[in-house]
């Protein structure tokens, strides 16, 4: 697969900048190689059930639907996709890369970084976290009709969850630890119109247990230590990710700008060989901008890899 007379390259994220890339790549006759973390298109299965928004002939359907079509897109350019390679370290060895991942160790000659700025799921730290009904993702709320569920956060997530959460028939609780949402107003509105109940300058402070499930949840006033015990069937902890592991990228030298990796108008970093596409970059977190950008990643690095003109 990777032909002797034909340079390799490996696209680090399979979101739409990476998967962009790679069948850029692909469709000029270049083989790539993508190392995804955890899933393909883990960001947009996340809230694969909101409504998408500014995505041509998506519009209005849900984020699954793009999400779907990424994954058949890999059919049917037919690159490879290898699912939880989370990369731990990289380095520069003459002109050529080596990653290497919690796994395995690969090498190429060109570099295409399309992580994104999400993580892992920020968590509480509590005991009882990782009972079955405790989520820290929703990716179909219609599951949860009918049951008492509560949702812990306060920005955007959290707030469109429980909206979406109630609209599908669950009662729900919202608890977080501010006397004001970080949502936008518009948000909450419907948020409150949906009928979620609001639980405000509270704190977790237990999650209670019974038989292998999870089925309350204590919680605390911030100024008062008022507690409160809230019954519940499901707990959805939304409360932000944990930033992506980001030293094997300044290891490589690359320029970032905070979290984001600096690049230029054909998406390279100032290392040669290197691109970035995406999320990662100073640029609107949009699916539809993270695709463009893979698109020019992707195309930029062809034309390097064939002529080694940078």
């Amino acid at each position: 697969m990777w032909g002797e007379k034909v340079k390799s390259i490996i696209i680090i994220g399979a979101g739409p900048a990476g998967l962009t890339a790679a069948a850029t790549l692909k469709q000029y006759g270049i083989e790539p190689l993508v190392l995804e973390a955890e899933r393909i298109m883990a960001t947009v299965y996340s809230y694969a059930w909101k409504p998408v928004e500014n995505y041509p002939g998506f519009d209005g359907k849900q984020a699954i639907e793009i999400a779907k079509a990424f994954e058949e897109m890999i059919r049917f350019f037919g690159f490879e996709v290898k699912e939880g390679e989370r990369v731990i370290k990289a380095k520069r060895i003459g002109e050529k890369f080596k990653i290497y991942t919690e796994k395995n160790e690969y090498e190429g000659d060109s570099l295409i970084i399309a992580i994104g700025i999400l993580g892992k799921p920020r968590r509480l730290g509590l005991p009882n976290e990782d009972l079955p009904n405790v989520h820290h993702v929703v990716r179909d709320p219609s599951i949860f009709r009918g049951k008492k569920v509560v949702v812990i956060g306060g920005g955007d997530t959290a707030v469109d969850t429980a909206t979406a959460l109630a609209l599908s028939g669950a009662d729900v609780t919202i608890v977080h630890r501010r006397d004001q949402f970080r949502a936008p107003k518009r948000s909450v509105d419907k948020m409150l119109s949906a009928g979620v109940k609001t639980v405000l300058n509270y704190l977790p402070k237990e999650i209670i247990a019974e038989s292998g499930r999870a089925v309350a949840l204590k919680v605390v006033h911030k100024e008062s230590g008022e507690e409160k015990i809230l019954p519940l069937d499901n707990l959805i902890i939304l409360i932000g990710y944990e930033p992506p592991q980001l030293d094997w990228i300044k290891d490589l030298g690359i320029v970032m700008r905070g979290r984001e990796i600096v690049v230029d108008d054909k998406m390279r970093t100032n290392i040669k060989g290197v691109y970035a596409a995406g999320d990662i970059t100073p640029t609107p977190k949009r699916i539809l901008v993270a695709a463009a950008q893979g698109y020019i990643a992707g195309f930029n690095a062809f034309k390097y890899l064939r002529t080694g003109i940078w």
